[in-house]
C-alpha cells in the first residue's frame, strides 16, 4: 500500500521536475537536481528527462512507484527558473513544507511575465542591433538590422498566440527578414546584406540549442542530446529554406544585388554593443532586472576572451578560452549567491554564435554548392564541439556545488 506521505513527495518531485524543464533546464542538469531533491525528503530513484518527456521512477521497499508525463520543450524564463529553484532549496532545508511548496510552484506556472509583447519585440531589435555592430557593421546595418529585428520579433510574439503559425514560424520569418532585407540592399546598395540578414536571424538560430545538445551527449544523456541535436537541424533547415525563398523572389522582383560593402565601427564601439545586447537578453530570456549586470559581464568575458586569445591563438582556440571563462564565471555566480549559473551561462554561450556558422553551411547546401557548405558545417561542429569541451573544463576548475 503506497501511503499519503509517499504520494505527495513522488507528486512534488513531479510538480518541480516538470517546472524545471518548462522554464529552460537541460536534461544533465535536471536529472541531477531532481535526484539531490529526492535524497534531501528521504527518497532515491531514477530520473530521465528529454525535449519532450520526464520521467520519474521512486523506489519504496522492494517495489517502485512510476510516474510519466508528456511535456513541450522548454522555453528559457530565468527569473520562473530561479524562483523554481528557491523553492527546491526551501524544501531540502526544511524551511517549507512540501504542501506549501506546491501551492507556490502554482503560483509561479499562472504568473504573467513581467515583459510585455512591446518590450520582447524591441528587445528582438536591440539583439539584431548589437550582433550587427559585433559582425563588424556600421551605424547603417545596426540601423536596419534593429527594424529588421523588431519585425522578427512582432512575429514571434504572433507564433505564442496562434499554435498553427508556431510551427512555421521559423520559415515564415526568416522568409520575411530575408526579403525585408533585400529590399533594403535594393535601395541602399551600399549596405552589407549578409550582416543585416545574419544579425535580424540570429534571435532564431538555434546556435543555444545546438550547445545544449552537444553538452547533453557528452554528458551521456544521449536520448535527450540526440533529440535536441536534430530538433536543431530541423530549425535550421526550416530557417535556410526560408531564406533561400526570399532571396529567389527577391532575385525575380529586383534583380541581382550589389556587392556586399561597409566600414565596420571602431572596436571600442563592441562595448555599448554589449550593453544593449546583454539588455536585451534580459528581457528575451526574462531574467530579473537585476540580472542584468551579470548578463553584461557574462557577455563582456565571451566577447573579450575571445579577442585577446585571438591574438595569439587560433579561432577554435578563442571560442575555447571564452567557454572556459564563461564556464568559470557562471560556476562562481551559482556559489557565491546560491542562485542557478545558467543566468549568466545562457547569455554568454549566445554570444559565441555557433549558430550563424552552421546557418551560413546550409545556405550554401541549398544553392548546390555542397563541398563549401558541408565544410562550414563541419566547422560549426567543431565551434560547438569547443564551446562545451571549455564548459567542462570550467567544471573541473571551480565546482558550482549545485545541479542548475
Amino acid at each position: 500500500m503506497i501511503n499519503s506521505d509517499l504520494t505527495q513527495k513522488v507528486n512534488f518531485i513531479l510538480k518541480i521536475g516538470s517546472a524545471f524543464h518548462r522554464y529552460g533546464t537541460n536534461a544533465p542538469r535536471l536529472e541531477s537536481a531532481l535526484s539531490n531533491i529526492a535524497h534531501s525528503i528521504g527518497l532515491e530513484g531514477s530520473f530521465f528527462s528529454t525535449p519532450t518527456y520526464l520521467s520519474i521512477a521512486i523506489d519504496y521497499g522492494e517495489k517502485q512507484l512510476t510516474r510519466n508525463i508528456r511535456v513541450s520543450p522548454g522555453i528559457v524564463d530565468l527569473e520562473k527558473l530561479s524562483a523554481v529553484d528557491k523553492i527546491a532549496d526551501d524544501v531540502c532545508s526544511g524551511d517549507m513544507e512540501i504542501e506549501e511548496a506546491m501551492r507556490a510552484l502554482e503560483r509561479i506556472k499562472v504568473s504573467v511575465s513581467r515583459y510585455n509583447e512591446t518590450i520582447t519585440t524591441i528587445a528582438f531589435g536591440l539583439t539584431s542591433m548589437s550582433l550587427a555592430v559585433i559582425f563588424g557593421g556600421s551605424f547603417l546595418e545596426a540601423s536596419f538590422s534593429f527594424a529588421v529585428g523588431s519585425i522578427l520579433g512582432v512575429q514571434a510574439s504572433l507564433a505564442q498566440k496562434v499554435p498553427k503559425f508556431f510551427s512555421v514560424f521559423e520559415f515564415v520569418g526568416a522568409f520575411t527578414c530575408t526579403i525585408a532585407a533585400y529590399l533594403i540592399k535594393f535601395f541602399y546598395p551600399h549596405i552589407h546584406f549578409q550582416i543585416v540578414m545574419m544579425a535580424s536571424l540570429i534571435v532564431i538560430i538555434p546556435g543555444l540549442s545546438l550547445t545544449i545538445a552537444m553538452v547533453e551527449l557528452a554528458a551521456q544523456n544521449l536520448v535527450s542530446g540526440t533529440a535536441r541535436f536534430m530538433g536543431a537541424i530541423i530549425d535550421f533547415f526550416k530557417i535556410s529554406f526560408g531564406v533561400m525563398g526570399g532571396i529567389q523572389l527577391g532575385r525575380f522582383a529586383f534583380g541581382d544585388l550589389a556587392v556586399d560593402q561597409t566600414i565596420p565601427l571602431p572596436e571600442y564601439w563592441l562595448l555599448p554593443a554589449i550593453v544593449i545586447g546583454s539588455l536585451a537578453f534580459t528581457i528575451i530570456f526574462k531574467a530579473k532586472p537585476k540580472d542584468f549586470k551579470w548578463i553584461f559581464l557574462s557577455g563582456l568575458a565571451a566577447i573579450f576572451s575571445i579577442k585577446l586569445s585571438s591574438l595569439v591563438m587560433s579561432d577554435v582556440m578563442s571560442v575555447f578560452i571564452a567557454g572556459v571563462v564563461v564556464g568559470a564565471g557562471s560556476n562562481i555566480f551559482a556559489r557565491v549567491f546560491n542562485r542557478p549559473a545558467m543566468i549568466p551561462l545562457l547569455p554568454g554561450i549566445i554570444f559565441l554564435v555557433p549558430g550563424s556558422i552552421g546557418f551560413k553551411g546550409m545556405n550554401l547546401i541549398f544553392e548546390t554548392k555542397y563541398t563549401q557548405g558541408l565544410g562550414i558545417g563541419f566547422h560549426m561542429f567543431v565551434i560547438a564541439i569547443t564551446i562545451v569541451a571549455g564548459l567542462f573544463l570550467a567544471n573541473v576548475f571551480v565546482n558550482p556545488r549545485r545541479s542548475l
